[in-house]
This record gives structure tokens, sequence and C-alpha cells, in this order.
């Protein structure tokens, strides 16, 4: 049997921002580790975490492939994948054409109703409770 290293890591909340030093410790242990794909989600925009971390949030950018930002609103409904609410939006920051591609292709794609499903090579990813 063989078994297939995960590539990719999403981190989400609470909220990751509010433990600064240890989602940086995280994020440079991920890519030790050879994650190839970090997304991060956050209930910060990405101007407030410019503005609370300043040259620190550089160091994410540089550690992250794309951040889903803004706070869930419920009554903001939206049938986007990536996001939870329709007043947030995907920063990609990989420079790793595979990875802008991978982001670009699915970022209007609309949710499946039940399930998300991602296609990559000869492999089908299901995301979601039935």
């Amino acid at each position: 049997m063989t078994v297939e290293k995960a590539d990719g890591l999403t981190i989400s909340g609470g909220e990751p921002f509010e433990q600064f030093p240890e989602l940086l410790h995280l994020l440079n242990l991920a890519r030790c580790v050879e994650f190839r794909d970090i997304l991060v989600y956050t209930g910060y925009t990405i101007k407030e975490l410019e503005e609370l971390f300043s040259e620190k949030f550089k160091l994410v950018k540089e550690l992250v492939s794309a951040i889903v930002d803004g706070p869930y609103i419920q009554e903001l409904k939206t049938d986007l994948i990536w996001k939870g609410s329709d007043n947030q939006q995907l920063h990609i920051f990989d420079s790793n054409p595979e990875i802008v591609t991978r982001y670009e292709r699915f970022k209007e794609q609309k949710k499946d109703k039940h399930l998300q499903m991602v296609m990559r090579w000869d492999n089908v990813f299901i995301i979601g409770i039935p």
C-alpha cells in the first residue's frame, strides 16, 4: 500500500492571529516538513493585519499560500467555495505557478450543495459531510 504525504494545510479559527508568535512558529514548522500549500482563515482583514503586525505580517505572507480574510457574517451568505460569507476575500501570496493556478481556478467556483470535490491528477478529494 502506498501512502501519499499531504502537501497542504488549512489553519482556521478560533482566530489564528490571536496567537501570532505561535502561528508564525507553526507556519515555519509546516514549511520545514514540506507543506507546499498553506491556507489561513482569519476574521481580520489584510489591512487590519498589516496595521496590527506591520513588518511581522510580511513574514506570514512569505510563508502562506493564501489567506481568506474578513469576519464570517451569516447574513452575507455566499455560494462560492473558500469563503463562508460574501464579504470575505481570497488573497493569494504564493509565487508557485501551480499553487496560484489551483486557487485562481477555484476562486469563482460555486460550492457543491453537499460536498466540495477537488480533482487533482489521479486523485479526487471530497470535503464536507454528506
